[in-house]
């Protein structure tokens, strides 16, 4: 069953990101982002780090040239999803995956990659 703070963040991923017209409102709900994120995975010094990174903010798509709003990293005017997906095709499971789950191959990862890919841009809206 999906948690009422997992309902919030998907809420504020998809819903609330289309009230954003300035850079302060991608900057109040990246603060929002990041407070709810510890909250549903708790304020360990690792998430306290990660934390830092989240940014909501808008983008646009380079292939509809469209604009786009949804997970940056924080600091770059590009989607989390679309950093990642630079990284599929041609990636070898780093030797800390590998040591965990031996039996996984490089194109597992490879398409383990492209999955958190899509997963990552169904929260990315049209803005247009």
């Amino acid at each position: 069953m999906i948690s009422p703070l997992q309902k919030e963040i998907i809420t504020l991923l998809t819903e609330h990101v289309q009230n954003c017209k300035s850079k302060k409102d991608y900057e109040d709900l990246s603060c929002l982002l990041r407070e709810k994120f510890l909250a549903a995975w708790s304020e360990t010094p690792d998430n306290i780090e990660t934390s830092e990174y989240i940014s909501v903010g808008e983008v646009e798509n380079k292939f509809t040239k469209r604009k786009e709003a949804g997970l940056t990293l924080k600091g770059h005017n590009e989607f989390v999803s679309t950093i990642l997906w630079q990284a599929f095709g041609n990636s070898k499971a780093p030797k800390e995956v590998k040591d965990a789950y031996p039996s996984l191959t490089d194109e597992e990862w490879n398409q383990m990659l492209r999955i958190c890919h899509f997963t990552l841009s169904l929260f990315e809206v049209d803005k247009e």
